[in-house]
């Protein structure tokens, strides 16, 4: 019976471990959809930067300023270039 209930504890341990790995994946997932909407609001950004409209144009430099220094604080694989 302590054969049994050993085999069971490995298989529960490895089942875990498979859970684990599911989870792990979805989580890769949807870092790499943020990533995207992130990049995506980045480049919205950076077109309103040259808006005819100064107080636009200011306003946007300021979100995406915004933008950066909270993408700096947490670790990020997404490059934001500065707008020009």
């Amino acid at each position: 019976m302590k054969r049994l209930t050993g085999q069971a504890e490995t298989y529960e341990k490895a089942l875990a471990q498979v859970r684990a790995n599911e989870e792990t994946e979805k989580i890769a997932q949807a870092d790499d959809l943020r990533d995207k909407a992130v990049a995506a609001f980045a480049a919205a950004l950076k077109l309103f930067a040259k808006s005819d409209d100064p107080a636009e144009a200011e306003a946007s430099r300021k979100c995406y300023a915004h933008l950066l220094a909270r993408r700096s604080a947490a670790t990020q694989p997404v490059a934001l270039s500065p707008v020009v």
